[in-house]
């Protein structure tokens, strides 16, 4: 059964022209740029960044609404829900997916971003509009966000070419200490005993 699923899904993304694939994304928060390094093998991706000389990894499981956010100098590894807040301030794509929650998209059109046909969304709560998007079904990825509520806040992937996925890029290193928002150590609870004694 497993193996006839698998061929399901090869053959569906064969017929739709779904490819992996790498890509530059600009990642700006209020002006704040980023540059990344996207890796997607169509159901997860991965983002590979530098930031005040340190280097950063973010991992996104959206199936399993998980977010691990690397720290390779200290080998620390913070998990947290999509739409987590550190997930959130991280990716600009789980960003908008949080609003589709609370607010209402609609669907303007279709428009060619950076050689990809996209479908242009709008997302707005109540009548105030707060992204536009531009979604590619080659990609199953934005090609760009732009969000209204905050100046120069925006995301687009450039040079975006075939990728072979590598299964180890999203998987968390064994050696990684797993910490909290204020990259504390979690100390995991102890097991109880397996007996208890009355005093």
């Amino acid at each position: 059964m497993k193996k006839i699923l698998l061929s399901v899904i090869i053959c569906n993304c064969y017929f739709l022209g779904i490819s992996q694939f790498q890509a530059k994304m600009n990642n700006s928060m209020s002006g704040k740029e980023r540059i990344y390094t996207v890796y997607s093998d169509l159901n997860q991706y991965r983002y590979d960044f530098e930031e005040d000389g340190m280097k950063g990894i973010v991992i996104v499981h959206p199936a399993a609404n998980q977010t691990a956010i690397l720290v390779p100098v200290k080998k620390f590894v913070h998990k947290t829900n999509c739409d987590g807040m550190m997930s959130r301030m991280n990716d600009p794509v789980q960003s908008y997916e949080v609003y589709k929650k609370h607010g209402e998209e609609k669907i303007i059109g279709e428009e060619t971003i950076n050689g990809y046909e996209c479908i242009a969304k709008e997302m707005y709560q109540g009548d105030t509009k707060v992204f536009s998007a531009w979604y590619s079904e080659k990609l199953n990825f934005p090609v760009k966000i732009v969000a209204q509520y905050a100046e120069n806040t925006f995301m687009e992937l450039k040079d975006i070419k075939k990728w072979k996925s590598e299964p180890s890029f999203f998987e968390i290193p064994e050696d990684y200490t797993e910490v909290d928002e204020q990259m504390r150590p979690i100390i995991p609870e102890p097991l109880p005993p397996e007996t208890w004694e009355t005093t």
